[in-house]
């Protein structure tokens, strides 16, 4: 498996590269057959993705996420302090 940064192929595929590393990559892609399949892969899936239609959401979106997300790592945390206190309580008696 070639250890070329497989991010580094992301980022020249969505144009997010210095001139520098665009060199680098182009210059790896001519003598790696591997990376050059990866690329084209990855290509063929931005293609498919690019033709999903567009998806709506709500505008108060993020703020549910987060509010959902705070409360399940609260329970979490109230899990793992409880398990924790009957471990020690039982330790003790």
């Amino acid at each position: 498996m070639c250890k070329f940064h497989k991010l580094l192929l992301s980022k020249f595929l969505d144009g997010r590269v210095s001139p520098e590393e665009r060199e680098r990559v182009n210059q790896h892609l001519l003598i790696c057959k591997e990376c050059s399949q990866e690329i084209e892969k990855m290509r063929l899936l931005s293609q498919w993705v690019n033709r999903l239609p567009g998806m709506e959401v709500s505008p108060d979106y993020d703020l549910k996420f987060e509010r959902r997300l705070a409360e399940r790592l609260a329970e979490r945390e109230v899990f793992s302090f409880s398990f924790i206190l009957e471990r020690l309580k039982a330790g003790i008696e």
